[in-house]
Protein backbone atom coordinates (compact mmCIF):
# COMPACT_ATOMS: atom_id res chain seq x y z
CA UNK A 1 0.00 0.00 0.00
CA UNK A 2 1.60 3.22 -1.11
CA UNK A 3 1.96 6.00 1.82
CA UNK A 4 0.91 9.42 -0.10
CA UNK A 5 3.36 11.19 2.09
CA UNK A 6 6.45 9.11 1.81
CA UNK A 7 5.93 10.00 -2.05
CA UNK A 8 5.16 13.48 -1.97
CA UNK A 9 8.72 14.08 0.09
CA UNK A 10 10.46 11.36 -2.08
CA UNK A 11 9.03 13.53 -5.42
CA UNK A 12 10.27 16.46 -3.31
CA UNK A 13 13.84 15.38 -2.84
CA UNK A 14 14.23 13.70 -6.17
CA UNK A 15 13.31 17.05 -7.83
CA UNK A 16 15.38 19.33 -5.42
CA UNK A 17 18.38 16.61 -6.80
CA UNK A 18 17.67 17.43 -10.38
CA UNK A 19 17.22 21.43 -9.41
CA UNK A 20 20.86 21.10 -7.97
CA UNK A 21 22.28 19.45 -11.05
CA UNK A 22 21.08 22.08 -12.78
CA UNK A 23 22.10 24.64 -11.14
CA UNK A 24 25.74 22.79 -10.56
CA UNK A 25 25.61 22.80 -14.81
CA UNK A 26 24.41 26.89 -15.02
CA UNK A 27 27.51 27.91 -12.68
CA UNK A 28 29.75 25.63 -14.08
CA UNK A 29 29.26 27.81 -17.53
CA UNK A 30 27.09 25.08 -19.97
CA UNK A 31 25.23 26.87 -22.78
CA UNK A 32 22.67 24.40 -22.50
CA UNK A 33 21.27 21.60 -20.23
CA UNK A 34 18.62 19.23 -19.97
CA UNK A 35 18.05 16.79 -17.30
CA UNK A 36 15.62 13.74 -17.61
CA UNK A 37 15.30 11.60 -14.48
CA UNK A 38 12.75 9.03 -13.80
CA UNK A 39 11.98 6.59 -10.79
CA UNK A 40 9.62 4.19 -9.80
CA UNK A 41 7.47 5.37 -7.18
CA UNK A 42 5.79 3.06 -4.14
CA UNK A 43 3.20 2.53 -5.74
CA UNK A 44 4.71 1.20 -8.82
CA UNK A 45 3.85 4.31 -11.20
CA UNK A 46 6.91 6.07 -13.09
CA UNK A 47 7.73 9.24 -12.39
CA UNK A 48 9.43 12.00 -13.76
CA UNK A 49 11.70 15.00 -13.51
CA UNK A 50 12.70 17.43 -16.43
CA UNK A 51 14.79 20.48 -15.92
CA UNK A 52 16.57 22.36 -18.91
CA UNK A 53 18.02 25.78 -19.25
CA UNK A 54 19.82 27.61 -22.08
CA UNK A 55 19.94 27.68 -26.00
CA UNK A 56 16.77 26.47 -27.38
CA UNK A 57 18.86 25.16 -30.49
CA UNK A 58 21.40 23.17 -28.68
CA UNK A 59 18.89 21.44 -26.50
CA UNK A 60 16.65 20.26 -28.75
CA UNK A 61 20.07 19.43 -30.77
CA UNK A 62 21.27 17.71 -28.07
CA UNK A 63 17.74 15.57 -27.37
CA UNK A 64 17.87 15.07 -31.38
CA UNK A 65 20.99 13.80 -31.38
CA UNK A 66 20.71 11.12 -28.19
CA UNK A 67 17.29 9.78 -29.95
CA UNK A 68 18.86 9.09 -32.77
CA UNK A 69 21.80 7.63 -31.68
CA UNK A 70 19.10 5.30 -29.40
CA UNK A 71 17.84 4.58 -32.24
CA UNK A 72 20.63 3.60 -34.24
CA UNK A 73 21.62 1.07 -31.29
CA UNK A 74 18.28 -0.31 -31.10
CA UNK A 75 17.86 -0.68 -34.48
CA UNK A 76 21.31 -2.61 -35.07
CA UNK A 77 20.50 -5.12 -32.65
CA UNK A 78 22.90 -3.29 -29.71
CA UNK A 79 21.93 -3.37 -26.17
CA UNK A 80 20.94 -0.47 -24.99
CA UNK A 81 22.40 0.58 -21.76
CA UNK A 82 20.19 0.95 -18.97
CA UNK A 83 23.56 1.71 -16.35
CA UNK A 84 24.53 5.25 -15.54
CA UNK A 85 26.33 5.93 -19.34
CA UNK A 86 27.22 8.96 -19.91
CA UNK A 87 27.21 9.24 -23.26
CA UNK A 88 30.74 8.52 -23.83
CA UNK A 89 32.12 6.22 -26.09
Amino acid sequence: MSNKNWDEKDTMLKCAAADKARAILIEAGFDAAIILASWTAEDGSTSVRITKYGNYYASTGMLVEELQRRRDEAHAGSVISTDDDDGQD
